[in-house]
């Protein structure tokens, strides 16, 4: 009896057969229902297919990821991951048809979902939201400035209340604040690079990499010139959101979280009070993580989660605050406007500021709401980056 004593060859001759037999119904159904044992092998169908004919490879495409989205369904949640994996791989997604983009946004409504949900395991959620950013990210709009894509611009309200701050859950007052659902990008800050006459003391020209991952390697003073260009942007647009115009005219602005603000995002008041205008119990006040207090691995990139790398803004669901704020406990270090130490005095550029939530590098106890890092404001590192708020605090 003979037997290959390589996968790949196996796999191969597999997708061979199945591209000629049965296709593309047969390798669809095989994949959606064993993804790790097939996925090797409708891999190489594509590439066969569109060697082949366009037809053949879009037909595949189309099995893998026409019905309506549903992210409780496993196998048609794995079904448009493999559509968009093949048409990464296999396409040139900058040369399409009007018929093939229809099914690329088809599966671009997938990837969405998938990000979205648990369905899936961390790293192909991660996987998917960078293929989500090649096929074109529809979470953001180019036209203001690659900001989330909905009225608010990716802004949530955390109103005036209580919270317990801190290791000592010192209770404390904090005022209305809005704060970015979603870690800054790359795409948001090279916006920033090209329309303005900032130069980086850390990084020269663009920042390269995938648009929707965190922006990281800059400096807190890079982080603070983003912040102040942005403000001037809003208050000069005149088709934002009533409610953010209103709060910019009354002395808001964009600014980086100080730590009340970030631990506050992160852990939910005493009471709850969304923006529907509801007051409800917050189960976990002093909470350990953004989640709650499990030790949950899959809700943050940390390096317990073995992705090992940034990873796109808001491919761990579960790891939302109670206001549904992404990425706090996790993905890049984010820094405050906070001194570390206020002994320090006040010069704005050399005293060392607060950062926040972990990073992908590091051990999930490092990620929790209550731990506070010093923060040498020249350094921009690989694992820190930044996300923004609009306030009327100093």
């Amino acid at each position: 009896m003979y037997t290959f004593p390589h996968r790949t060859f196996q796999e191969y001759l597999a997708a061979c057969h199945l591209t000629d037999h049965g296709y593309p119904d047969q390798i669809s159904e095989l994949a959606i229902n064993d993804a790790d044992r097939w996925r090797e092998v409708i891999l190489l169908a594509a590439a066969k297919a569109a060697r082949g004919s366009t037809f053949a490879f879009w037909a595949l495409v189309e099995t893998l990821s026409s019905s309506d989205v549903d992210r409780n369904n496993i196998s048609k949640c794995w079904g448009a991951y493999f559509a968009g994996q093949i048409i990464i791989e296999t396409t040139d997604i900058n040369h399409l048809s009007e018929r093939e983009s229809l099914k690329v946004d088809q599966v671009k409504k997938w990837h969405i979902a998938l990000i979205e949900s648990d369905v899936l395991p961390a790293s192909e959620r991660v996987l998917a939201g960078k293929n989500l950013y090649y096929m074109g990210d529809s979470r953001f709009t180019p036209n203001a400035w690659f900001l989330p894509n909905d009225p608010m611009l990716g802004f949530v309200e955390i109103l005036d209340g209580n919270f317990l701050f801190g290791i000592e859950s010192v209770d404390v007052l904090v005022e209305s604040f809005f704060i970015a659902r979603f870690l800054t990008t790359i795409d948001q800050y090279n916006t920033f690079i090209q329309d303005s006459s900032y130069e980086s003391t850390k990084v020269n020209g663009l920042i390269r990499g995938v648009g929707n991952e965190p922006v990281t390697g800059v400096s807190w003073a890079d982080a603070v010139a983003y912040c102040d260009w942005l403000t001037s942007k809003l208050r000069d647009e005149k088709s934002i959101s009533e409610i953010l115009s209103n709060y910019l005219e009354q002395g808001g602005h964009v600014a980086l979280p100080d730590e009340l603000e970030w631990e506050k995002a992160a852990k939910g008041g005493v009471e709850l009070i969304l923006q529907d205008g509801q007051h409800y119990p917050n189960s976990f006040p002093n909470r350990t993580f953004p989640w709650g207090n499990n030790h949950d691995e899959n809700n943050a990139n940390t390096s317990n989660a073995r992705i090992r790398s940034v990873s796109p803004v808001g491919c761990f669901p579960n790891g939302a605050s109670p206001y549904g704020v992404q990425d706090l406990s996790g993905n890049v270090w984010e820094w405050t406007r906070s001194m570390f130490d206020p002994q320090e005095g006040n010069e704005k550029l050399k005293a060392h500021r607060v950062i926040r939530g972990g990073t992908y590098g590091g051990d999930l106890s490092l990620a929790t709401c209550r731990n506070r890092v010093r923060g040498n404001p020249s350094h921009g590192t690989k694992g820190r980056g930044f996300r923004i708020v609009l306030t009327k605090r100093s």
